[in-house]
């Protein structure tokens, strides 16, 4: 968390990303991503910080994305943590789903 809140945006232009909980993390952070789209959309909370661009795409358009995510308004952390939440990526409740598992409370 202190790097993140560091930060001004999140680039991420990798060749390949299984599920990049990074990207979760700089969201959680309000921070705006821009990815390449070789990333899966699974991590995109859907609150409007991360913007996909193709690697092979010319290099005027990530600096314009990269400009648009930093003039863009910031996030409140209600509707981020609730984001977290909603996607399944609140470690709380994981952490509540495994002990019922765990216990029997739930099967497989």
């Amino acid at each position: 968390p202190p790097i993140l809140s560091g930060a001004d945006l999140f680039l991420l232009p990798s060749l390949y990303e299984g599920i990049p909980l990074v990207l979760v993390e700089a969201q959680t952070a309000g921070l705006p991503c821009v990815v390449s789209s070789t990333v899966t959309g699974e991590v995109d909370l859907k609150i409007g910080l991360v913007r996909f661009v193709g690697l092979n795409d010319k290099v005027d358009l990530w600096a314009e994305e990269i400009l648009r995510g930093l003039s863009a308004p910031p996030i409140e952390w209600d509707f981020r943590f609730k984001a977290v939440r909603d996607a399944g990526y609140d470690v709380r409740e994981s952490a509540k789903t495994l002990e019922r598992i765990y216990c029997g409370e739930i099967n497989n």
